[in-house]
């Protein structure tokens, strides 16, 4: 049973354009964000234990066991009028570590850029799967056609066009290839409506592993790889030479970007500063990046 409460923030506190939902636990960091901004109103879909457990960060309070996505679908069952009063909606996992300053830059910084959707980069500290989440020095966005479930911000018309199908997911793999598809359709226009912002970074403090494939053995019903690929044959151009558990892709593409001063990059610029960038200093990454992937990286996604 969904629960959904008004939090410890006061009723009378305008409310704000942008709306963070995270599902987390008894171990989330999302105090490190959520206690500081000024951009977001704070909503927590609470899976932990404690059953009495106060969020005096959050103005919303949801409990409710399952995964990530299924419980976002049934945060915004229980207060489907959400949808309509914020503009931009955050949804991020609970085990990343930013400030509220960060988080208000987050919400700006693409709004100003008129995207439907963007995430914020991965800094050096952090665990990762894949490069192009990966933040670049001197570089304020990239557009690409790729934004990680972990934490996207997405559009209210986004959102509205891609909530039902967060339901059928508990993984919620397939809606990173999908959202920018979705995206750049509802754009209507040729203007990038994807961004992975490098001027905005948070840390990954948690390695990626087999929990979620194990909790989804556990609870039943369809395979991680089953969700995957019900979710992927949503999504077009896929590439047959590009492959994820063995299922086709599309191929991650970053197609520009803005640096640091504001001017446009093309993606040969990008390219080469992206090699420098990620493959300098290695042993200060929480995750060491191999040669080879990151060739590839650069084969394959700027050319």
């Amino acid at each position: 049973m969904a629960e959904v409460t008004a939090g410890q923030v006061s009723a009378s506190e305008p409310r704000r354009r942008g709306l963070a939902v995270v599902r987390c636990g008894d171990r989330s960091l999302h105090a490190s964000w959520a206690e500081g901004t000024t951009a977001f109103d704070v909503a927590v879909s609470y899976f932990g234990a404690d059953a009495e457990r106060a969020f005096p960060e959050a103005r919303y309070v949801h409990r409710y066991k399952g995964g990530k996505w299924d419980g976002i679908s049934a945060f915004f069952a229980s207060h489907p009028e959400l949808v309509s009063q914020y503009d931009y909606f955050w949804l991020p996992d609970d085990d990343l570590a930013m400030d509220g300053a960060a988080a208000d830059r987050l919400l700006a910084t693409g709004i100003t850029h008129g995207l439907e959707l963007w995430q914020p980069a991965l800094d050096r500290q952090s665990y990762f799967g894949h490069l192009i989440t990966l933040a670049v020095d001197g570089v304020l966005l990239r557009h690409t056609n790729f934004a990680e479930i972990m934490a996207p911000v997405i559009s209210r018309a986004l959102l509205v066009d891609t909530l039902p199908l967060f339901g059928e997911t508990r993984s919620g793999f397939g809606l990173d290839y999908l959202w920018p598809q979705r995206a750049a359709f509802l754009r209507g226009d040729d203007g990038p409506a994807c961004a992975v912002l490098d001027s905005v970074a948070m840390t990954h403090t948690r390695p990626l592993g087999s929990a979620l494939r194990a909790t989804m053995k556990a609870a039943g019903g369809p395979t991680l790889r089953q969700e995957y690929a019900a979710m992927l044959s949503r999504v077009g151009e896929r590439h047959p030479l590009f492959r994820s558990m063995m299922l086709a892709v599309p191929r991650k593409r970053v197609l520009g970007g803005i640096d640091a001063c504001g001017e446009p990059l093309g993606s040969r610029a990008l390219a080469e500063i992206s090699l420098r960038s990620l493959g300098s200093g290695p042993a200060l990454r929480a995750q060491p990046i191999g040669k080879w992937e990151l060739l590839r990286y650069w084969a394959t996604s700027f050319y």
